[in-house]
Parts: C-alpha cells; sequence; structure tokens
C-alpha cells in the first residue's frame, strides 16, 4: 500500500517503484495506491497554482499524478487496475492486481 507518496517522487522513481512492487508481489497478489490522480475540479487545480505559485518540489513531481499517468504506468507493468472508490478530494483509489 502506497499512501499520499508517490506525488513527491520524480518520474523515473515511480516508474521503478512500480516495476519493482509488481516483481516482489506474488501472483494474485494486490498493491493498493491511494495518492492525488487526474486533475478534475477544483481542489487539484488550487493543488497544482499553488504548488506551482509557491516554488514546492511537488510542483514538478505532482504533474505524472495530475496528467493520469500512474493507472497507465500500472497496466504497462502489467497490473490488473481497477478504482475501487470514487475519489475524495482529489486523491484516487487504484488497486493494482497481479494476475
Amino acid at each position: 500500500m502506497s499512501s499520499l507518496v508517490f506525488h513527491h517522487l520524480p518520474t523515473e522513481v515511480k516508474r521503478k517503484t512500480i516495476q519493482e512492487i509488481y516483481r516482489v508481489l506474488k501472483k494474485g497478489g494486490g498493491f493498493l495506491l491511494a495518492d492525488f490522480g487526474k486533475r478534475k475540479g477544483l481542489i487539484l487545480y488550487i493543488l497544482d497554482c499553488v504548488t506551482k505559485f509557491l516554488n514546492l518540489p511537488e510542483s514538478k513531481t505532482l504533474q505524472d499524478n495530475l496528467e493520469g499517468k500512474l493507472p497507465t504506468w500500472l497496466e504497462e507493468t502489467g497490473f490488473k487496475v481497477k478504482e475501487i472508490s470514487k475519489p475524495a478530494k482529489g486523491v484516487h483509489f487504484l488497486l493494482g492486481e497481479k494476475l
């Protein structure tokens, strides 16, 4: 499980982390990822603007999440991905299953 960590990581680290999680999981295992997702609505728009305005490190690392790349990377790695709950305050809840 990862909760609100991925938006802090650089792109390459996110991708390698997903690959390593997939590698160590047993068949039938799952990975729950709760983090900011594709930009929809006012909350993520404001979060994006504030991080850019304050020049926070997350202003760069958050972009992959806001562009909706995490589910794609999970699938490219081999996970079967499903959203297990509706997003809450911009946080998406994804389950990646290793078949």
